[in-house]
Parts: C-alpha cells; structure tokens; sequence
C-alpha cells in the first residue's frame, strides 16, 4: 500500500522551506565567496592597535593591512553605481565622516568607469604595497581587477590605487582624495 498522495511530497517540501530560510539568515557583509565568520573589525568592534606588539611601526604595519584587506575584500563584487553600495554602513565605518565618504565613493566609482569596469564592479582586490610614511600616516596601494566594459573585449581590466589612512584617535582612517 503506497502513502496518502499528499504526504508524499512533505519531504520535499520541508527540504525546499530550510534550504529557502538558512538563504535569508546570512551576514549582510559576507558573501558565497567569503564563508568565514566576522572578524571584529567587521562586526565594528575595532579599537585600534593592541599595545601588546613590541615594534610600533611593524604592529601599525599589521593592523592596517588586516583592515585593508577587510576593506578592500567587502569592496569587491560590489556595483558603484548603486545606492545600495552607497548607503552600505560596513563600507562607511573606516571614514571619519559622511563627507569623507561621498568623496571616496566619487572619486572611486570615477576610477572604475575611466577604467571601464563592467557595471563599475570590482572583481578582485590584492593588496600590493604598504608605505609608512610616519607612524600615524601610511599608503595602501591596491589593484583591482573586473571584467571589461567595452564592446567585443573580452579581456579583464585593472586599476591600481593608492590610498593614503592615518590614524586620529587611536582609530586608523581612510583619508580620501577629492576629484
């Protein structure tokens, strides 16, 4: 004797509703391609640089590439010409101000189109060089790679930046240039 015909498909429908509900319960700051957890410059709870490293200039070195490449990764796959990048507040923490802000986000997705990124979307990130210019200043050279915008290229498209973060108030920020 087979089952009932309703009760047949519960399995399946049970499968699809969890599958449906564990989609919608993710961090808003990773992604399919970044599974890790938070760490907690991530989750907003940085405080600067611990005292317990004995070199200043090498632990000012540490954090800062830890945040850049925190930074620099949440950037990547992301469109710059949406108001949702815009308004994001895990993109806006490391900026002492709103202002601050609107000016990277300007001069970045301007960067993006002269480059001609697909949809100004950066596809990955790789750090390539940390200047310390004096112990509360240092540059962060970036490149980034995406897809190319231009009809029948096929090939990818870089853009290398340089970013100058200081630190103010035991806080590193990011210091940006105006267009």
């Amino acid at each position: 004797m087979s089952a009932p015909r309703g009760l047949s498909r519960w399995p399946a429908l049970l499968a699809a509703a969890s599958l449906v509900a564990g989609a919608g319960c993710s961090s808003p700051f990773s992604s399919e391609l970044d599974p890790r957890p938070l760490e907690p410059v991530e989750r907003g709870e940085y405080d600067g640089p611990g005292p317990e490293l004995a070199s200043a200039q090498r632990a000012d070195t540490w954090d800062v590439e830890r945040l850049a490449r925190v930074f620099y990764t949440r950037i990547v796959n992301r469109r710059f010409n949406s108001i949702a990048t815009f308004h994001d507040p895990a993109l806006r923490e490391l900026f002492a101000s709103p202002e601050a802000f609107a000016d990277y986000f300007a001069a970045f997705a301007d960067a993006l189109d002269s480059a001609h990124f697909e949809a100004l979307r950066p596809e990955a990130a790789a750090l390539e060089r940390i200047s310390v210019l004096d112990p509360d200043a240092v540059l962060v050279t970036v490149r980034f790679r995406g897809q190319n915008s231009l009809p029948l290229r096929w090939w990818s498209v870089e853009l290398a930046r340089t970013d100058r973060w200081e630190r103010a108030d035991g806080r590193w920020w990011i210091i940006p240039g105006k267009l």
